[in-house]
């Protein structure tokens, strides 16, 4: 079972993983990959939640914390539980920014606030934005579990 960026979007991320987990036959294997909340010091990502964080404040990451001991508890063998950091390139930062409100993470805020408020969070974001292309390199968090093959722990 294969989760990728989806799993930040839950309620209670540490119980999907939990029934994931148990959805698995002997032996299977879960691998989830999801953006934490901090993924980098600088970049798109910590702009953005620069820009974002005096709107909104910012969410509860106890979630993060217990999705491997909730893992564990459930019986499962952890094979990978690492944070990859690779490289990301955007055109420029408007793009990133449009991208990112219009069908990224922030799409939901932007619809609720509705286009002013997204054009503040732009004309903010993009004042101390560089220009041209933006590199970076965040940093996921990746887990892979693995059921064991005596599934009675769950």
């Amino acid at each position: 079972m294969v989760s990728v960026f989806g799993l930040q979007q839950l309620p209670r991320p540490e119980l999907a993983v939990r029934s994931w987990l148990a959805a698995l036959g002997p032996g299977g294997r879960l691998s989830v990959v999801y953006w934490p909340d901090v993924t980098e010091p600088d970049g798109p990502f910590a702009r953005i939640a620069e820009v974002v964080r005096p709107h909104v404040p910012a969410g509860d990451d106890i979630w993060e914390h217990e999705l491997v001991p909730a893992l564990r508890a459930r019986g499962a063998v952890i094979e990978r539980d690492e944070r990859p950091a690779d490289l990301i390139t955007h055109p420029d930062a408007a793009t990133f920014f449009d991208a990112y409100t219009r069908s990224g993470p922030l799409r939901a805020l932007a619809a609720a606030r509705g286009e002013a408020f997204v054009a503040r969070l732009r004309r903010d974001f993009l004042r101390h934005a560089p220009h041209g292309l933006w590199s970076h390199r965040p940093r996921a968090h990746h887990i892979v579990a693995r059921q064991a093959s005596d599934s009675a722990a769950s």
